[in-house]
């Protein structure tokens, strides 16, 4: 149980959502979205808060119209927050990537 619960656990300090499909796996993880099948994988970064809860309502069914606006607002931050501690402890900045993102796609 404290896997998933102490404050110290990934479960808890980051935002994800994952989905199996029958011929790929899509996922979000803080910003980072990314979908993997037989062709490879494409990752990219979602800054827009509006496409990232469509990404969490369209590819992961979880469309939120039950949770209050505050909490919408507390889970982005939640999720910038995870990006930006992952950039840091990285060592990497936002236009690097960026730059990653690009090579996924054209490498994909």
């Amino acid at each position: 149980m404290e896997l998933s619960t102490s404050p110290d656990s990934g479960f808890v300090q980051v935002v994800i959502a994952e989905k199996r499909c029958d011929d790929s796996i899509c996922w979000l993880r803080a910003l980072t979205f990314g979908r993997r099948d037989r062709e490879g994988a494409v990752t990219r970064i979602v800054t827009d808060r509006d496409e990232w809860f469509g990404l969490l309502a369209d590819e992961f069914s979880l469309p939120l119209d039950d949770v209050t606006a505050e909490a919408k607002d507390r889970l982005w931050a939640s999720a910038r927050a995870a990006h930006e501690a992952w950039l840091a402890s990285s060592g990497e900045s936002e236009a690097d990537a960026d730059d990653a993102d690009a090579s996924a796609r054209e490498s994909g």
